[in-house]
């Protein structure tokens, strides 16, 4: 049985997979990170009245509300790393459908404790009066 060429398998270069090189990567991360940057920058001086005014009413509730707010957001949380899941699993990507919970569940665990560490102010009491 002679080997014509039909079952041998092609080599499957990089880019045949769509993957990219790792600086190009970087240099989309770094650019949409600088977008984000310069989008906030501009969105911190335009603060509308109104919203300026119903972030302050919202921050100035009494803290007693803080453990029932924990726990919808901790379940929203929770909700939205089972959707990604599940879309995961969808596209038959088992091991990220394992992952996304995992690091999504991690990364809301060290906001909460970098949170308390730096004890930063609500967000309009940091950037003052605006309007």
């Amino acid at each position: 049985m002679g080997d014509d060429g039909r079952h041998r398998r092609r080599q499957i270069e990089p880019a045949d997979q769509g993957l990219q090189a790792p600086s190009t990567r970087c240099t989309i991360v770094v650019g949409g990170l600088a977008v984000a940057a310069a989008l906030s920058l501009f969105r911190l001086e335009n603060i509308s009245t109104v919203e300026r005014t119903a972030s302050h009413a919202i921050n100035h509730l009494s803290n007693d509300l803080n453990p029932p707010l924990e726990v919808v957001m901790l379940l929203g949380h929770v909700a939205r790393s089972a959707d990604r899941r599940g879309v995961a699993l969808a596209f038959r990507h088992v091991r990220l459908s394992a992952v996304l919970p995992a690091s999504g569940l991690l990364a809301y665990g060290v906001a909460k404790i970098a949170k308390q560490s730096v004890r930063a102010g609500r967000p309009l009491d940091v950037f003052g009066k605006g309007e």
